[in-house]
């Protein structure tokens, strides 16, 4: 998953498996999902995004996240 922002464009996106895409859906006006060739998606584009998310952009936190297997002592 990666999450990149363009602050000349105040475009967020949100990649959240590398893919083609193939298709899109707009979700609300400015909110696009981005779709494989299965369906699936693969991306979330938000136009606007300071207007959209505020001071949201200014902090992002991952919670829960199984990024590697913890050793028990």
């Amino acid at each position: 998953m990666r999450i990149s922002y363009d602050p000349e464009g105040d475009v967020l996106y949100i990649e959240l498996r590398a893919a083609e895409a193939d298709d899109s859906v707009d979700l609300e006006p400015g909110v696009t999902a981005d779709l494989d060739a299965d369906g699936h998606v693969i991306g979330i584009e938000i136009l606007d995004a300071r207007e959209r998310l505020g001071d949201a952009l200014k902090q992002v936190s991952i919670d829960m996240l199984p990024l590697a297997a913890t050793a028990e002592a």
